[in-house]
């Protein structure tokens, strides 16, 4: 091995480096930018999830005058629009950070170990 190395010369390994580092590079940047575009795309669903659910969930509320059929019966109700709408963004958040727990793929910034239990040892498929 040292032969090798010393009949080479200098020149030879550090193109050689120099290209290895090239090809790391590249791969890193990729990984990054496709890291970055995966929460892009997960952060677009959320939104246009939560703005679907909340129009239909306000859209419900506010048919046939349920909202003053609700004020004369019960006098603690408050900013019940705003509820709706932490309910909804809590309820997307949770499902889609979920999601990946069930279908056996680690969401960003969990460990992808296999043996830390939980509902990923019990599905018996992958999404």
């Amino acid at each position: 091995m040292e032969q090798r190395l010393l009949q080479r010369g200098p020149g030879q390994e550090h193109s050689r480096f120099r290209g290895q580092l090239f090809k790391v590079t590249w791969l890193i940047t990729i990984f990054i930018f496709l890291a970055v575009y995966q929460v892009y795309l997960t952060r677009m669903l959320e939104i246009r999830w939560r703005r679907w659910l909340t129009d239909r969930y306000l859209g419900a509320w506010l048919t046939d005058g349920a909202y003053y059929r609700m004020q004369l019966q019960a006098t603690e109700t408050d900013n019940p629009d705003q509820r709706i709408a932490e309910d909804v963004q809590l309820l997307a958040a949770h499902t889609l950070a979920f999601s990946p727990r069930v279908c056996g793929r680690p969401s960003p910034g969990e460990p992808s170990s296999r043996s830390s239990g939980g509902f990923r040892d019990l599905s018996p498929s992958r999404c």
